[in-house]
């Protein structure tokens, strides 16, 4: 279960370069009312480190479609 289970993410559509993934998932949060120190968060988790690292953490908080 992802910590913000009451976002969702549809990244089917969404160019495979990290921070094109992390625009939409930070877009989605904060339509979901999530606070920017919070967003900031799960941005530098996700690019703290490769691809696949990016892909885990964004799993981690949202849910992923």
């Amino acid at each position: 279960m992802a910590i913000y289970d009451h976002v969702n993410v549809k990244l089917t559509e969404t160019d495979s370069d990290a921070m094109s993934l992390m625009a939409r998932v930070s877009k989605s949060l904060r339509q979901g009312g999530v606070e920017k120190r919070a967003i900031d968060k799960v941005i530098n988790e996700a690019l703290s480190g490769n691809y696949d690292k990016a892909l885990a953490t964004i799993m981690k908080y949202v849910n992923v479609h």
